[in-house]
């Protein structure tokens, strides 16, 4: 099928790390690129990527296991490398990340368990812990070895690849 959405504003590059400025492109990203989790309209998490996860009781540790069936729109595999690829990018900081974004994630650390696990290891407990795990993964496969200012030049943002329920096919302007 097809999916048509009509929006107010100027589309600029469709990658979930460069969105943070513009809401067209934040909400088109939202359809192409998956995050760990998404919230329902009762505010409970739902896996996207992820299959399953839980946290510690002192509230810590975090553990996310992927979906083993979860492939970008080109048919490579996401793996807990694209997670921790996508998180090293935010880090990172720099324009266009906001800066309370990169140093959030700053203070957590990452452990790749495996494949598709993850452990999140805080510092102190921090309740809302899981809200922060809706950012959107990009696929390392097609952006390793580039900085941001790079990936922010990248012709892939007018074709992106993404694992979200939309493959974007084409612009029209």
């Amino acid at each position: 099928g097809v999916y048509t959405e009509a929006l107010t504003g100027s589309l600029q590059r469709l990658n979930p790390l460069l969105d943070a400025g513009n809401q067209v492109d934040r909400d088109v990203d939202r359809l192409i690129f998956s995050s760990l989790l998404t919230f329902d309209s009762r505010g409970i998490p739902q896996g996207d990527l992820a299959q399953s996860w839980g946290g510690s009781q002192d509230g810590l540790l975090y553990n996310i296991t992927l979906r083993e069936d979860a492939v970008w729109h080109d048919g490579k595999p996401v793996t807990a490398d694209d997670v921790l690829f996508t998180l090293d990018l935010i880090r990172a900081g720099g324009n266009p990340i906001p800066g309370d974004v990169s140093e959030f994630w700053g203070g957590i650390e990452a452990v790749r368990l495996g494949d598709h696990d993850i452990q999140f290891r805080l510092t102190e407990a921090f309740a809302p812990f899981l809200d922060f795990l809706t950012f959107g993964i990009v696929p390392k496969h097609l952006f390793e070895g580039k900085t941001l200012a790079q990936i922010e030049e990248d012709p892939l943002n007018l074709k992106p690849v993404g694992s979200g329920p939309y493959r974007f096919e084409r612009l029209i302007v």
